[in-house]
């Protein structure tokens, strides 16, 4: 018989990726290309010699970026659950 388990348990053990999505809005992804494309085109036009440190300053704010996420997906969820529960409390 196959186990059943809740969904924080499929997180726990590793069966669901709670970090990993895909988002597949239209905008977001216009809004990817474009800057992406911006990216490049701003790269095209530093000379060499800047290329590298603005490339590491970007690197850093990226990384500052992926940092936060977790913490925002924690606060999401929290809220979340603090709203459950006060809807729970009223009924």
């Amino acid at each position: 018989m196959e186990q059943r388990y809740s969904i924080l348990q499929k997180i726990y053990f590793g069966e669901i990726d709670a970090q990993k999505r895909e988002i597949l809005l239209p905008k977001y992804l216009q809004c990817k290309e474009k800057a992406s494309a911006a990216y490049h085109c701003f790269l095209k036009k530093l000379p060499e010699e800047l290329k590298k440190e603005y490339e590491e300053v970007f690197d850093l704010y990226m990384e500052l970026f992926f940092l936060d996420n977790p913490q925002t997906f924690i606060d999401g969820f929290s809220m979340g659950v603090k709203m459950m529960a006060e809807v729970l409390k009223q009924s």
